[in-house]
């Protein structure tokens, strides 16, 4: 039963600025925006990532329609080839309707070509339906921009000097994390959420936190005052939680607790309870219902079946519960344990903690010899909540291909700790006419591999990429010529490698 989840959920939405003057509303102003480009045709869960982005609006929007008006945009899902660059529709305007109809309009898109995220960006944040300081947006995308331009330089300049921050969820269906990381930069630049999800469950979650947080927002100050709301890092909230607890007469208490282990203690905060119903006969298998972040809730629900699901960091236990008359009580035992990561360098000395980036995967592998990537982005020094069981860490020194990885064990109720010594090595390129010159501006650089793979792209007189010890090759190409050198990288060993150029007439 527990796998009908995975065919749940996923999350999007943007807005933009065109400041008609409008009365103040009591409801904060939400527009989609998202991505039916032809990375979101990639299987995710039961279906695929556009298909699991329908199942979750149509599960998680009902409980928030009453406190937000709606608007939807989509990018890439008419034409395909250099003309999907351009590929954006306003399928709906900012305002009242169900959550139906916005599903309804999702249902016929199909998964087109390339992604013009930027152009998405522009056109919804420029909307005739966007009003400063009111409109939030939620961006829901499966892949990066493709079409040569940079959204977050797009999203930075349209919002400047306005309170239009854009949340952002990313799809990753599997070792897509490098590729979603950049889409962070536009949340980061507009003040809004940024989450990267793994599962359906995960979308399910993102979606209800994200609409949550926006509405929680109201009306904000105007925007002569300068202020500007920010969405990141808010807890999930208990937007459900009011007509749960409301109940009607008949309805049965259901009082639930949390404990860490078998033998307890009793979790006491950070803890993300939500409750789906079984809705035989429906599209969708399960219904969110009901979602608190107390530590001991109490909800009122009528006589049916239920999945209790609570979280606590990312781990996290669902239970099937059935309801009938009078009150009831549920203890769910998470079974949670922490992962601390620390990285040292090859002297012994810590790394710099912006410098190395670890990836949590799951320890089984599927039929084609892949692992589930649980957790992505870990900073060391952090402690991350997991449920108890073996994983397999990776820590990534850089932003190349300097990545060492082992197995480690969560124990419940206790913390593990994961030491990474880094070998990794800075090289710098310089790109010269003579020996020793000046390195030579406007040089675009590609890294490869001893078997010919890319390893790195990047544009600079002077870049620096931390290398795995390897054999490589680099080429240096400005004013339309290209000029390639071979070099050897030795573990923790720093170098320079200086390709020559012809000289310039």
């Amino acid at each position: 039963m527990l796998r009908l989840l995975a065919s749940l959920f996923v999350f999007v939405a943007i807005c933009g600025p065109g400041y008609a003057a409008e009365a103040p509303r009591a409801h904060m102003r939400v527009a989609f925006v998202i991505d039916s480009t032809a990375d979101m045709a990639a299987l995710f869960g039961g279906g695929s990532k556009l298909l699991a982005v329908e199942n979750a609006l149509a599960s998680v929007l009902p409980n928030h329609t009453d406190k937000l008006d709606i608007g939807l945009l989509v990018y890439g899902h008419r034409v395909s080839g250099q003309q999907a660059c351009t590929d954006t529709e306003r399928l709906r305007p900012i305002g009242r309707f169900e959550a139906n109809a916005l599903v309804d309009l999702l249902s016929g898109l199909k998964t087109k070509g390339d992604a013009p995220v930027s152009a998405a960006l522009t056109a919804a944040l420029t909307g005739p339906d966007v009003i400063d300081g009111r409109t939030a947006f939620v961006l829901i995308a499966g892949g990066p921009e493709s079409c040569q331009a940079d959204p977050c330089e797009t999203a930075s300049r349209l919002v400047s000097g306005h309170t239009l921050p854009v949340n952002v969820i990313a799809i990753d269906a599997g070792g897509e994390a490098d590729q979603l990381q950049p889409l962070k930069c536009i949340a980061d630049s507009t003040k809004g959420g940024f989450w990267r999800v793994g599962s359906t469950m995960e979308l399910a979650a993102a979606l209800d936190d994200a609409l949550a947080n926006i509405a929680k927002l109201g009306v904000p100050p105007a925007p002569s005052t300068g202020a500007v709301a920010s969405l990141a890092g808010v807890p999930p909230q208990g937007s459900l939680e009011a007509n749960a607890s409301a109940g009607k007469p008949n309805d049965a208490d259901l009082a639930l607790t949390a404990l860490l282990t078998d033998t307890g203690p009793q979790l006491t905060t950070g803890l993300a309870w939500r409750v789906f119903i079984e809705t035989a006969g429906s599209k969708d298998p399960f219904k969110l219902v009901a979602t608190s972040s107390d530590a001991n809730p109490n909800f009122k629900l009528p006589s049916g079946d239920y999945l209790v699901n609570v979280a606590f960091g990312r781990a996290y236990v669902t239970r099937s519960v059935k309801i009938s008359a009078g009150s009831q009580a549920a203890q769910l035992v998470i079974n949670a344990g922490g992962l601390k990561i620390a990285a040292q360098l090859a002297d012994g000395s810590l790394a710099a903690p912006q410098l190395v980036t670890c990836d949590v995967f799951s320890d089984q592998r599927d039929q084609f010899g892949n692992r589930t990537k649980v957790l992505a982005g870990i900073k060391p020094g952090v402690v991350v909540r997991l449920n108890s069981g073996l994983y397999h860490v990776a820590a990534t020194y850089g932003d190349a291909n300097a990545t060492v990885g082992t197995d480690v064990g969560v124990e419940a109720g206790k913390i593990t700790d994961a030491v990474f010594t880094l070998t990794g090595a800075k090289v710098t390129f310089k790109l010269a006419q003579q020996a020793g010159g000046e390195a030579l501006a406007g040089t675009s650089w590609t890294i490869f591999g001893g078997g010919g793979e890319t390893v790195k792209h990047s544009v600079a007189a002077l870049p620096t990429h931390i290398l795995a010890a390897g054999s490589y090759s680099v080429a240096a190409e400005r004013g339309g010529k290209t000029y390639t050198q071979e070099f050897t990288v030795k573990p923790s060993e720093a170098m320079q490698v200086e390709v020559l150029a012809a000289a310039e007439p």
